[in-house]
């Protein structure tokens, strides 16, 4: 997915999103919604929203927690 983006952002998993969204919540932290959910060629994308709400710290914990996942 290319293009700019505000607060949203679509990434690919190379693993299925469900999975990965389940293994990051078991740290506390909602990575995003699972795109295969609305359309099943998207099973590997995550929707992802960070806001002026989220610190650098923050968004450090998702990117550790999903690089744990994986």
């Amino acid at each position: 997915f290319e293009g700019a983006f505000f607060n949203e952002f679509v990434w690919k998993s190379p693993i299925p999103a469900q999975d990965l969204l389940s293994k990051v919540a078991q740290s506390g932290i909602s990575a995003g919604v699972d795109l295969g959910v609305f359309d099943p060629g998207l099973s590997d994308c995550i929707l992802t929203c960070a806001t002026e709400k989220r610190s650098e710290e923050d968004i450090a914990r998702l990117v550790s927690a999903v690089g744990e996942a994986l």
